[in-house]
């Protein structure tokens, strides 16, 4: 591992740098009995060409470790910081959902292995809920709500089960409307519980954020899974010949490959109720209708004005953040 690495390098080069230090303060005294016309000259020989020899293995030693660390190690850490922290797919949550297995408790080991095939994306928590036939699992980036938002979220009463990957940009106005939820948790999506609750399928309407969510309604033993509108949030969706009515989820296609011969991309904007099998489009704005031809002129200020409020309500976070700028506007 890296960790190991670094100790390990850390470990011989201290250890060399001290014995060359220890061979360089003996160099002096063993001039002097060298020089020294008595009978430890030719012990003094010996123990020079021993002290010589030393010092360069020690020297040479130091000299390899610097090269392995400058040109190959530093470059490979760098690397993999940069492409894992920053990814945008790297470190996202990760989620990982069956829907009426027929044997969930006999699944739940290898769903758990699975999940752990995206634990890359969330390395903070890693969580699962069975209820019924169907296994929701989580891997947790913790972002807002950090010590209190782990997942999947399960409702005060524990007939409703969320999990998500994504970020709610208005949960705090979301809870305003929900005053009589028994919020658990200070996290950004679980709002999307009382959303459900109140406005079932047309729930993603409301939400002002990434996500890709699997909600199960116990009661009703029926599953509800959405994408955000324009796919920011990967998310999968597959289904076995084998076992035709279970449905399965998950942030990465890896997750699927096992039990799935038919796996889609989850469209974004759309939203999957199990009651009716079908995946329906809940985002429909005007742009869709390319006959619609845009008459607003042009102003520049509600341009920066906007823009700006989309950068400020992405600053939302408890831990710190980065800015990454990346492409032009159109």
């Amino acid at each position: 591992s890296t960790t190991s690495l670094e100790a390990l390098f850390f470990i011989l080069s201290s250890f060399s740098i001290i014995m060359t230090i220890i061979m360089f303060s003996l160099h002096s005294f063993l001039d002097e009995i060298f020089h020294c016309k008595n009978k430890f000259f030719s012990l003094a020989i010996l123990y020079k060409s021993i002290h010589l020899s030393l010092l360069h293995f020690y020297t040479i030693t130091i000299t390899i470790c610097t090269f392995i660390y400058i040109y190959i190690y530093f470059p490979i850490h760098i690397y993999k910081h940069t492409y894992i922290h920053t990814h945008p797919n790297s470190k996202m949550c990760g989620i990982f959902a069956t829907f009426r297995h027929e044997d969930v408790q006999a699944f739940k080991p290898k769903a758990l292995q699975l999940s752990k095939r995206i634990r890359h994306r969330g390395p903070d928590w890693s969580g699962n809920i069975i209820k019924n036939s169907t296994i929701l699992t989580h891997e947790r980036l913790a972002i807002v709500g950090v010590d209190s938002g782990a997942q999947p979220i399960e409702s005060p009463c524990g007939d409703y089960i969320l999990t998500v990957n994504g970020e709610i940009y208005n949960h705090i106005q979301l809870r305003e409307e929900c005053p009589d939820y028994g919020f658990k948790s200070l996290s950004d999506c679980e709002p999307i519980i009382p959303m459900y609750l109140k406005y079932d399928i047309d729930a993603p309407k409301h939400l002002d954020g990434f996500f890709a969510w699997v909600l199960y309604d116990a009661k009703k033993d029926r599953i509800v899974a959405a994408r955000d509108p324009i796919g920011i949030t990967t998310m999968y969706m597959g289904i076995s010949s084998i076992s035709p009515k279970t449905v399965y989820f998950a942030s990465e296609l890896k997750c699927l490959t096992d039990d799935c011969d038919d796996i889609i991309a989850f469209p974004p904007g759309h939203v999957y109720d199990s009651e009716t099998d079908k995946i329906t489009r809940y985002f429909t704005p005007n742009w869709l209708d390319e006959s619609k031809v845009p008459t607003t002129p042009v102003d520049l200020m509600t341009i920066r004005h906007t823009l700006e409020k989309a950068v400020r309500k992405r600053l939302m976070a408890e831990v710190p953040y980065g800015v990454l700028l990346y492409g032009v506007l159109d």
